[in-house]
């Protein structure tokens, strides 16, 4: 069987795929920021091989040195407000005052929380009607908490049951903001859509990526995972990063990098 490498050197330029952001891992670096995710957000597992529902979306890792700050930030979007609801309540019984607030678009209802070491999530479903506007978090839950919910907090299952939510942005803290808005651009098929001196905002369909300045002190997100469809997919994604002087570790199923800006990558694939 030929290696990803190997298949590689046959791809052609004009290729086109599509890249889905598919997973996130954060730097957990304190035992409170570990259960902020475990039981606040419903990540199954300990810190190092967590998932979230079904994918594994949400990887802990826990960090060599604790920093003055954690400036990792990600999105997570539910199917429908029953789940955000059920997410929001157990953040309110497991997770207690981090909850910054809560706001209504058009189209979503958000709820942005803060973890212990400083990272940020940002928690939504579509909006319900009403106008736009502040959200008040136990008026959400009077109106879209279900018994079915209620009973799989009880009973600590709630992370089995959830339907799966979709990640829709990710920020990142990069050495080299124009470097790595290029990368993702080239690579990942991502457009810059905000470009300033200190942040680039980057969009590829519903997902967006947000790239600010590094700053001495704050880590961001410690790695991304990049989901293409087939395995000539993966085998395209690796010439374009060798093509462009990349470096990456491969294996049959996967590839592993590291963008211009430090942040560790894994490309996978879905068949």
């Amino acid at each position: 069987m030929r290696t990803i490498q190997e298949s590689a050197r046959g791809t052609t330029r004009s290729v086109s795929l599509r890249t889905v952001l598919s997973g996130v891992a954060v730097w957990a670096t304190t035992p409170a920021s570990v259960d902020f995710y475990r039981d606040g957000l419903l990540v199954a597992g300990d810190s190092g091989a967590a998932t979230n529902t079904t994918r594994p979306l949400i990887a802990l890792e826990s960090s060599p040195v604790r920093p003055a700050l954690n400036g990792g930030a990600f999105g997570l979007t539910y199917p429908t407000p029953a789940a955000l609801a059920t997410v929001v309540a157990a953040f309110g019984i497991n997770a207690p005052h981090t909850l910054i607030g809560g706001n209504r678009t058009v189209h979503l209802d958000v709820f942005v929380f803060s973890a212990p070491d400083g990272a940020t999530v940002e928690l939504s479903a579509p909006t319900a009607g009403g106008h736009a506007g502040a959200l008040d978090a136990d008026e959400y839950l009077g109106r879209h908490m279900t018994s079915a919910g209620r009973t799989a907090l009880a009973t600590g299952d709630a992370h089995k049951s959830l339907p799966a939510p979709e990640l829709v942005h990710a920020s990142l803290r990069v050495a080299d903001l124009r470097a790595t808005a290029n990368f993702y651009a080239e690579i990942f098929g991502f457009r810059v859509v905000t470009g300033l001196a200190s942040m680039m905002v980057l969009e590829s369909g519903r997902q967006r990526l947000v790239l600010h300045g590094a700053q001495k002190g704050v880590v961001g997100l410690a790695g991304l995972t990049f989901t293409v469809g087939t395995q000539h997919d993966l085998e395209t994604m690796a010439w374009r990063l060798t093509s462009a002087g990349h470096a990456i570790e491969v294996d049959e199923s996967l590839i592993r990098c590291v963008d211009p800006g430090g942040t560790r990558l894994t490309i996978t694939k879905t068949e």
